[in-house]
């Protein structure tokens, strides 16, 4: 899994990064959540305002788990 994050700067210039690639041992939707989530914490980010993903069930799944959060 690849995380990427986009944001505009001060300069009003858009900006993004690869932040990690994780290696997901399986695909279940609370795997990819908690290595989504230890990627957040690591870059201290406490704040998302959109995630994409593809139509995979599994994602649904991790979208859940990351909303009750």
């Amino acid at each position: 899994m690849v995380i990427t994050c986009h944001w505009i700067n001060a300069d009003w210039e858009m900006q993004k990064r690869i932040l990690s690639f994780k290696v997901i041992t399986d695909h279940k939707g609370d795997t990819i959540a908690s290595q989504l989530l230890d990627c957040l914490d690591d870059w201290g980010i406490h704040s998302v305002f959109t995630v994409t993903v593809d139509n995979a069930r599994n994602n649904d799944k991790a979208l859940e788990i990351l909303r009750m959060i």
